[in-house]
């Protein structure tokens, strides 16, 4: 029967160690980051898609239409002020 302790030792082992990525990474990779970097240093304008002239126009309006809720609201708030003002004996009717 064999065991774990049967056969020869293992030679002694050297070990190494360095802070630098191998250069088949880097080779793969620094091309492709470099072209990340400058599509990113780029405005809106001038990246891969820029704005149509309707998301610009979409943008100047955002600002105007934001508030555009605020009239609907305060009728709601009114009718919703009317319809709790009417829950008593005196505003429910029976038929």
């Amino acid at each position: 029967m064999t065991t774990i302790f049967e056969g020869q030792p293992l030679p002694n082992v050297t070990t190494t160690t360095t802070d630098a990525a191998p250069s088949w990474f880097t080779n793969a990779v620094t091309p492709a980051s470099n072209a990340a970097v400058t599509q990113m240093n780029k405005t809106a304008a001038t990246g891969l898609a820029a704005l149509d002239p309707y998301q610009t126009q979409g943008y100047k309006d955002t600002s105007t239409a934001a508030g555009s809720y605020a009239s609907g609201l305060l009728n709601a708030e009114t009718t919703a002020g009317n319809a709790a003002s009417a829950m008593n004996p005196a505003g429910i009717q029976q038929s």
